[in-house]
């Protein structure tokens, strides 16, 4: 699966096919800049907004935005960490991204 990081929400090629898209929003936890707008585009090419997120890395420092993967890629590694801001959040990942035998439980 792709991963791009974008500035703007929504607008991405109308061929993409499963991809991620994350949008970084201004809001800041303590100076730390770590939340983004999350939506995906399946194998249809369907949009599905999942909602938002945080995700941080080891040795971020207050008002850091940048991210070392880049803007686009394929994974990210170990030192970053990644946390839903809802519960719906959590079951638009499972309708929509996760297959079944990825799943832990049913919803």
């Amino acid at each position: 699966m792709k991963f791009k990081i974008l500035n703007g929400w929504g607008d991405y090629p109308s061929d993409t096919k499963n991809a991620v898209f994350l949008t970084w929003d201004n809001w800041n936890d303590y100076s730390f800049f770590t939340l983004f707008g999350i939506f995906y585009v399946d194998y249809n090419s369907h949009r599905h907004d999942l909602g938002s997120l945080n995700i941080g890395f080891y040795g971020q420092k207050e008002g850091d935005r940048v991210m070392e993967v880049g803007t686009n890629f394929d994974y990210i590694g170990d030192e970053y960490f990644s946390v839903g801001t809802s519960e719906q959040y959590y079951a638009a990942l499972i309708c929509c991204i996760l297959t079944p035998g990825m799943r832990f439980y049913e919803v």
